[in-house]
């Protein structure tokens, strides 16, 4: 009975020591939930799959209807996989809010600009480029800044792919983004 009693105690005297030492490194810290880097356009940004610059920011209306309120966001953007990647692909992770707002994507506004005006609809490994991505805006918001949300890309191994080119490539659902880049935004009459 009394080894029973010292392995006892000596057992819960290990764990007390354990939780000491995890405390005494933070391990018992409050995680935060959000761990995504703020950081300023200029700044390369690596989502896993691609590597990202933001160049800035333009709001304007839409060349193609003139009527619709845009905000054009302009960044520099290389494929760091070794396989092509499509442009609805890059697009799943990249979001932009104004003021605390989300803005809405327009639908295949993605252009890629490759040298002297000619244009892509895919990402080549290693070839950095400049691309532009246009977000709804409300007609009366005029912002002087914008946050342009980064979401980080996981590779499964086990994955065969999805219909528009993700591949083996994902953007999970939930967590927070990798970064927050906060841009200046500058006016224009059309993008």
């Amino acid at each position: 009975m009394a080894e029973l009693r010292t392995r006892r105690a000596m057992a819960a005297g290990l764990a007390g020591a354990a939780l000491a030492a995890l405390a005494a490194f933070g391990g018992l810290s409050p995680v935060s939930p959000d761990l995504a880097a703020t950081v300023t356009s200029g700044t390369p940004v690596d989502q896993g799959r691609f590597s990202v610059t933001v160049l800035g920011a333009e709001a304007g209306r839409d060349s193609a209807s003139a009527d619709t309120p845009v905000l054009v966001v302009t960044m520099r953007v290389t494929n760091t996989g070794r396989e092509t990647a499509p442009l609805t692909a890059f697009e799943r992770g990249v979001g932009a809010r104004v003021g605390g707002r989300w803005l809405r994507p327009v639908p295949f506004g993605s252009r890629l600009e490759l040298s002297e005006g000619e244009t892509s609809t895919q990402l080549q490994p290693g070839v950095p480029v400049r691309l532009t991505k246009a977000f709804h805006r409300p007609e009366a918001l005029w912002p002087s800044e914008a946050t342009v949300e980064l979401r980080g890309w996981e590779y499964d191994r086990g994955s065969f792919g999805d219909v528009d080119g993700g591949g083996p490539w994902s953007v999970p659902d939930s967590g927070p983004p990798v970064a927050r880049v906060r841009t200046p935004v500058t006016m224009a009459g059309t993008t």
